[in-house]
C-alpha cells in the first residue's frame, strides 16, 4: 500500500495499550499517570487470549486487490487495524476540556434512580452539540479518563450515562472530589475487546466456510416438518427457507435469506428456529443480531408462541454483564441467567453442563464471543448459527460466531439474513471502505433478485433503492439448488 493511498494522520503518534484497562491511552496535553479502574469484572470480561497490538507497522502492512484463502487473514488484520486506528484519531479530537460538573451520590435516566457503589461517585457534565460522529464512537466505549483542572493524574472512568446534553460517568471517590473543587476534562478511549475478538475470530474461522464452493447432496422430506409447514401463514418462498434450514443434508451449505425491509425475513427465521425445535430436540442453535433490540424479538416470539413452561431449561437470552437488569422487559428476564451479587445482580452463562443442554442461545454479535471463549465448549456445539440483519456488522464481526462453526460431514448450518442496501456498519477509515468486502450478506449476494411482496410496494423498493436490479413475482424459485450459497428469497 502506498503512502499516497492511505495518509496517517499523525506519524509520531505513540499508540500504547494499557493492560489493566485494555484500552488505547488518550494524549493529554500534558503528561498525566492515569489510574486504571480497579474493577474485577471489566478485568476478566476480556478473555481473547492474544492482545494484537495496534502499531505502525501493523497500518502499514501491505493490501492487496482482492481477497483469497491465501490473503484472506493478514489482509482482514489490516483492515481492523486501520479502522481502529482512524476511530482512536476521532475520539482523541473529541475530548471534553476543563468544563463545570456537578458530583453525586447517584443519577436518574429513564427509568430509574442509581446510586454509587461503595467507593465512587457519579460526575455529570452539561455538553454542547458534538460531531454525529463522534458521539457515535463515544457511545460504543464505556471506559473514558477524567481529569480534574489543576491536576497531573487521570482516572479512569465509566459512561452511565451519554446523550447529547449529558455524560454522567462513575468514577473513584478520589477523583470525585478533585473534581468538586475546580472543573474537569473528559477523554475518551477506544475499547479494544471487540477489535481483539474479531482478530481472533479472523485467526480462528476455519476459511472453508468464508471460501465454500459445495453444492447440495439430495433433496430432503419430511411429513413432520410438512405438517408443521402447513400449520404456519408462512408463503412459499418462506417454507423454502425453512426446509433448507433443516435440511440435514445441506448443512455444509450455508443459507443466504434475502428481501427488502418488511418482507419477513426475521419472521422466517423465528418459525425456523421453533420448527427445529420442534423436529430435531438435539438442536442446539446459535442466534446473533446485531442489536440487543433484534435479539428480544425472538424471545418475545417464541414465549408467545410456546410460553416459558415449554421453554424452561431450553432457551436463554444472553446479555452483556453489566447491563442493568432494571433495563430487561419482564418477559425477556425470565429467559436470563443472573448471578447476585452487591449491585444487585448481573448477567453469565450457566454453568457449561447446563449450557449444553440449552436448545437456544440468542444474544448479539460481540456478546457470542463470551461463548467462543467459554472453556470446554468446542466449536461444532451448535448445529445451527443465524446471524439476523448481517449486512449491519463488518464481516469480521460475524466472524466472532462464525467461529463456532465446523465443516465437517455433519457440518454446522449458517443462516445469513438480510439486505445489503439498508443501513450497514459505519466505517470512519475510508482505506478499509476501499478495500474490505463490507459483509457477508454483499459478499453472497445476488442481483438477480426475486422476492415476495406485493407489487406496489416492489416497485417502489426496486426503483428508490435497488437501481432495478431486483425484479417482482408472486411465482419464486426458493433456492438455486446446485450453487453457493443456497440462496433464499423472501
Amino acid at each position: 500500500m502506498s503512502s499516497e493511498s492511505f495518509e496517517l494522520q499523525s506519524q509520531h503518534q505513540q499508540l500504547t495499550v494499557n493492560q489493566n484497562g485494555g484500552n488505547l491511552a488518550s494524549n493529554w496535553d500534558t503528561v498525566v499517570q492515569v489510574i486504571p479502574l480497579d474493577i474485577t469484572d471489566l478485568k476478566e470480561r476480556d478473555q481473547c487470549p492474544e492482545e494484537y497490538p495496534l502499531s505502525m507497522d501493523s497500518i502499514r502492512a501491505p493490501l492487496g486487490s482482492n481477497l483469497t484463502m491465501v490473503n484472506y487473514r493478514q489482509q482482514l488484520h489490516t483492515l481492523l487495524f486501520m479502522e481502529e486506528y482512524e476511530r482512536q484519531t476521532v475520539l482523541s479530537t473529541s475530548h471534553l476540556p476543563n468544563m463545570s460538573c456537578e458530583v453525586t451520590p447517584g443519577y436518574r435516566d429513564e427509568y430509574m434512580y442509581h446510586c454509587a457503589p461503595q467507593g465512587f461517585a457519579y460526575v455529570t457534565f452539561q455538553l454542547d452539540d458534538m460531531a454525529n460522529g463522534s458521539l457515535q464512537l463515544i457511545g460504543r466505549n464505556r471506559i473514558c479518563e477524567v481529569k480534574a483542572a489543576n491536576s497531573n493524574i487521570a482516572y479512569q472512568g465509566i459512561l452511565e450515562l451519554f446523550g447529547r446534553e449529558t455524560l454522567v460517568v462513575r468514577v473513584k471517590e478520589e477523583c470525585a472530589k478533585l473534581c468538586e473543587k475546580d472543573n474537569a476534562s473528559v477523554r475518551f478511549t477506544q475499547k479494544r475487546k471487540l477489535f481483539k475478538y474479531m482478530h481472533y475470530a479472523v485467526d480462528h474461522v476455519d476459511l472453508n466456510l468464508m471460501f465454500p464452493n459445495y453444492s447440495p447432496d439430495r433433496e430432503y422430506k419430511s411429513d413432520e416438518l410438512t405438517a408443521l409447514l402447513n400449520k404456519t401463514n408462512l408463503n412459499t418462498a418462506q417454507r423454502g427457507v425453512i426446509e433448507d434450514i433443516v435440511n440435514p443434508f445441506t448443512s455444509h451449505i450455508p443459507s443466504l435469506v434475502c428481501g427488502p425491509f418488511g418482507t419477513g425475513k426475521t419472521s422466517t427465521l423465528v418459525e425456523a428456529v421453533s420448527i427445529l425445535l420442534q423436529v430435531n430436540t438435539m438442536s442446539r442453535i446459535l442466534v446473533c443480531t446485531h442489536s440487543n433490540s433484534a435479539a428480544d424479538i425472538y424471545i418475545e416470539r417464541l414465549d408467545k408462541k410456546f410460553g416459558p413452561e415449554f421453554l424452561r431449561g431450553k432457551v436463554l437470552r444472553h446479555f452483556y454483564h453489566e447491563r442493568k437488569t432494571t433495563h430487561i422487559k419482564a418477559p425477556i428476564l425470565k429467559y436470563t441467567y443472573i448471578v447476585n451479587n452487591h449491585l444487585g445482580g448481573k448477567f453469565e452463562l450457566p454453568p457449561l453442563p447446563q449450557l449444553k443442554e440449552l436448545s437456544v442461545i440468542v444474544t448479539t454479535i460481540e456478546q457470542s464471543g463470551d461463548l467462543a471463549f467459554l472453556p470446554g465448549l468446542e466449536p461444532g456445539h451448535f448445529s445451527h448459527i443465524f446471524i439476523d440483519e448481517a449486512a449491519q456488522v463488518m464481516e469480521c464481526q460475524s466472524l466472532i460466531a462464525l467461529q463456532l462453526a465446523v465443516r465437517r460431514r455433519v457440518a454446522t448450518k449458517i443462516v445469513l439474513a438480510g439486505d445489503h442496501m439498508q443501513m450497514e456498519e459505519e466505517l470512519v477509515s475510508k482505506q478499509v471502505k476501499w478495500n474490505t468486502r463490507q459483509d457477508l450478506v454483499e459478499t453472497n449476494w445476488n442481483h438477480s433478485v426475486q422476492f415476495n411482496n406485493t407489487k406496489n410496494i416492489g416497485d417502489f423498493l426496486k426503483h428508490n433503492f435497488y437501481s432495478g436490479n431486483i425484479s417482482w413475482s408472486t411465482q419464486i424459485s426458493v433456492r438455486e439448488a446446485d450453487v453457493y450459497p443456497s440462496v433464499c428469497y423472501c
